[in-house]
């Protein structure tokens, strides 16, 4: 009886370790890559003209690089894409852009004849803490971070009256939060939540001038994790 003690014991102590080690990530290197939706929200831009904007959901594409603390804290570098377009114009000010297209005065027009958007790439340091919960394998996180994007409105136009097509490198800032699930011990699988946002950028409108605008979007994604 002694005996089969021990080793009930010892298979006790075998299994709380191995629910320890799926609980606890060591400290380690992991890549990981997600993609998803991007929605981003109502905007308004001023200056040499003037609009509020409205778009259709877009996507985003991140990639990452990081290291595992061992203490539930990761830290990391990430590399991003996201790309949005316009759906609709309420225009304030055309700043003369409707009359050198021929098309007359774009001033107090709403249309839904657009096109063009956002495409952004960032570059972001990030930090997250993954919570250990007892008695499953899901793992929550929250976490943010800081750096700079790469903001470009790509040729946007009303009734094909050019508007603005410029870039600008501004300060860009994120928070978010998510849940991870381990496939194997060195894959995780995730689904990623991010409000992500920049400094208001500048841009040469197409007539002269400058306009400013903001950028916040909402961003869903789900990924992969490969810790090393």
């Amino acid at each position: 009886m002694s005996r089969r003690r021990t080793c009930l014991t010892a298979l006790a102590l075998l299994g709380a370790s191995a629910t320890s080690s799926l609980a606890a990530d060591p400290a380690g290197w992991y890549v990981s890559g997600q993609a998803g939706a991007a929605w981003q929200e109502d905007s308004s831009t001023n200056g040499a003209m003037s609009f509020h904007s409205e778009s259709d959901p877009g996507f985003d594409v991140l990639g990452a690089v990081g290291r595992n603390l061992g203490n539930g804290v990761r830290l990391e570098g990430e590399l991003g894409y996201r790309q949005i377009d316009l759906s609709k114009l309420s225009i304030g000010n055309d700043g003369g852009a409707g009359a050198a297209a021929g098309v007359g005065s774009l001033n107090g027009v709403t249309t839904n004849n657009v096109s063009g958007g956002s495409h952004v790439v960032s570059f972001m340091g990030n930090a997250f803490y993954d919570f250990d919960l007892p008695n499953t394998r899901f793992k929550p996180y929250i976490g943010g971070g800081v750096g700079f994007a790469r903001v470009e409105a790509d040729d946007l136009r009303a009734s094909n009256a050019p508007l603005v097509s410029d870039n600008a490198v501004v300060f860009a800032y994120q928070a978010g939060a998510g849940v991870s699930y381990p496939l194997t011990p060195q894959t995780d699988a995730f689904l990623d939540y991010r409000y992500f946002a920049t400094q208001d950028p500048t841009f040469t409108a197409a007539t002269g001038g400058t306009v400013k605008t903001d950028l916040q979007t909402q961003n869903v994604s789900v990924g992969l994790r490969y810790k090393f």
